[in-house]
């Protein structure tokens, strides 16, 4: 079977309402936030819900198509705030906007943010490693999203 790839959200909006729920999150959580709220709405939807390639790597399932958006947010928008800790960086939005989504969308970043918010970035990270799709696909390959519907419908 072949989902539908014309994404339901863009992923700037999507990072600015998971954004808009936290105090501030690292890139690595945004990720695997995004990455969750991708198979939730594939599994219900059969479409996709952003544009990301998803790939597997040693910290859990990556997307060079999301880093890269954080990168320009944090370029381009004055609303988005980044600051280098030991650890790694924090993303914040100063201000929370009212962005527009649809309310579907909106419930499901509830959702995902409700399921994780007792899961520390490394928890969220072994989450992600333990998917059918991470498992299902070597490293340095693309996720294919497609053969996740196939799965469930079979």
């Amino acid at each position: 079977m072949s989902i539908e790839k014309d994404p339901a959200v863009a992923i700037d909006t999507l990072i600015k309402k998971f954004l808009d729920t936290h105090r501030f999150l690292r890139p690595c959580r945004i990720q695997k936030l995004i990455y969750l709220a991708e198979l939730m709405y594939v599994e219900k939807h059969e479409k996709r819900l952003t544009n990301a390639q998803y790939e597997p790597y040693m910290y859990g399932v990556y997307s060079e198509t999301i880093d890269y958006t954080i990168s320009d947010l944090i370029k381009e928008d004055q609303s988005i705030s980044s600051k280098n800790t030991y650890r790694s960086r924090r993303i914040a939005r100063k201000s929370s906007s009212n962005i527009k989504l649809d309310n579907e969308l909106k419930e499901l970043v509830k959702v995902v943010t409700d399921l994780t918010r007792h899961m520390n970035n490394y928890q969220l990270a072994d989450w992600s490693k333990s998917t059918y799709l991470f498992n299902e696909t070597r490293y340095d390959s693309v996720i294919n999203l497609n053969s996740y519907v196939d799965a469930i419908n079979n």
